[in-house]
């Protein structure tokens, strides 16, 4: 935590201990949006009675993120506790109830899962967070970097497996290679081929240096300053991105999207996707939901610029409350229940910001 000028007395180092289904969850895609990952953070806000909730993307260069919430806070303990367990039900142990103290909100969130899919977009997270009623805060810094390079090779024996299971083992693949006349079927069989090889190399390195995944593994160390001076009264957790992977950045920026793809009026005016995020900008969320829900100039979701459908898939996955005459026109009582059921939940509040 070189960036953070501290006592490096205070400084301690918890081990991250992981289950193998972290790995296959996030491998499998649950988390492998940025939405997905950052509504994580949102529901771990919702779960800490949070009434404000702020996501900064630092828009339009999205080289940092900041999630912001007033909730409950979190102690030093509760977090090394959570890292040191990270895919077991360590939520349901801490609140037995299955609900939040102050708000009775349904509990939604997996704290230690939630952190981890962050490895998704970044590559180190900086956490602070003050517990209601105390004077200190705790800042921890995770670093992503063992976590990836292990999940990336979680990945890579399921796509060999996925091919092993259809072709067979290399010496299959080869005979297969011999006779095959179709390019694209020559294609996807060196392909096979060459994944395999990596994976076979990948698993014999892992077996040299005894690192196989075991059901319970420590991954690395998360470096924490359990005890920073704070302001008196305050609470809520801040938890900021770093160093957001370059595909992810390009992803939000539209930078490799066909400009053939672009609205016709702005392919006319010879205007690119920076132009078009502008222009979306411009118009007031209620207007974009509007747009949407009538096809107006033939918007849809897919027309959006990719930073919109970030805002757009983020706002859905999250507890939020409906507009007041929304989801759907309908006055039935079980609707009006769930209405009123978010209403108490007093989680309006939540804003994402473009800068």
């Amino acid at each position: 935590m070189e960036d953070l000028d501290f006592d490096a007395s205070n400084i301690e180092y918890i081990p991250i201990q992981v289950t193998s289904n972290i790995f296959l969850r996030i491998g499998a895609g649950i988390y492998s949006s940025v939405a997905g990952a950052l509504k994580e953070l949102v529901s771990n806000s919702f779960d800490a009675d949070a009434t404000n909730v702020v996501v900064s993307t630092n828009y339009p260069e999205f080289d940092e993120i900041k999630v912001f919430d007033n909730g409950s806070g979190m102690s030093p303990d509760r977090f090394k506790q959570a890292m040191r367990n990270i895919g077991s039900s360590l939520k349901g142990i801490l609140e037995p109830e299955r609900k939040s103290k102050k708000y009775k909100r349904p509990i939604i969130g997996h704290l230690g899962i939630g952190l981890m899919a962050l490895s998704q977009i970044c590559d180190e997270a900086i956490i602070e967070s003050q517990e209601e009623g105390s004077k200190e805060k705790f800042i921890a810094k995770l670093d992503f970097s063992d976590f990836k390079n292990r999940a990336a090779k979680q990945d890579l024996f399921a796509q060999l497996e996925i091919f092993q299971n259809k072709y067979g083992g290399e010496q299959a693949i080869k005979t297969l290679l011999k006779n095959e006349k179709d390019p694209e079927k020559i294609a996807e069989l060196t392909s096979a081929l060459e994944l395999s090889k990596r994976a076979s190399e990948s698993l014999r390195k892992m077996k040299a240096t005894k690192s196989e995944l075991t059901e319970g593994e420590y991954l690395g160390y998360c470096a924490i300053y359990p005890a920073v001076p704070a302001t008196e009264g305050d609470h809520g957790t801040v938890i900021t991105l770093k160093t957001i992977d370059k595909g992810v950045r390009s992803l939000l920026q539209d930078l490799d999207r066909p400009l053939d793809t672009l609205p016709q009026n702005f392919r006319e005016k010879d205007l690119g996707w920076k132009d078009y995020q502008r222009e979306v900008n411009s118009w007031p969320w209620r207007d974009i939901c509007e747009r949407l829900r009538l096809g107006i100039n033939f918007l849809s979701y897919q027309a959006l610029p990719k930073y919109h459908q970030f805002l757009w898939e983020l706002s859905i996955m999250s507890p939020v409350q409906y507009f007041s005459e929304g989801p759907v026109i309908n006055n039935s009582e079980i609707l009006k229940s769930k209405k009123r059921e978010l209403e108490r939940y007093n989680f309006s509040q939540y804003r994402i910001t473009c800068y």
